[in-house]
């Protein structure tokens, strides 16, 4: 089993080795849906713990670009801060 010590949150170490586990018994099955949304599921909580130790706020991860398809001020800000 993959090791997710670098998770942050307990909770979600705890659900991702749980959800593993799960994704590879569906593999071996044949369950492919169950593998996809199983898979999905571990990509979302490893990404929403990275955010969240990072100190993102929810309002930061919900804002949307412009209707005109611009960056927004937050990504400008971000991206500026990469540099």
């Amino acid at each position: 089993m993959p090791n997710f010590d670098f998770v942050s949150d307990e909770k979600f170490r705890f659900s991702l080795e749980k959800d593993y586990q799960e994704l590879t018994l569906s593999l071996q099955n044949g369950a492919w849906k169950a593998a996809y949304i199983l898979a999905g599921s571990i990509v979302e909580a490893i990404l929403i713990d990275y955010f969240l130790a990072a100190g993102y706020q929810e309002a930061d991860l919900l804002e949307r670009r412009s209707s005109n398809g611009e960056l927004t001020r937050r990504e400008k800000a971000w991206f500026a801060q990469e540099k």
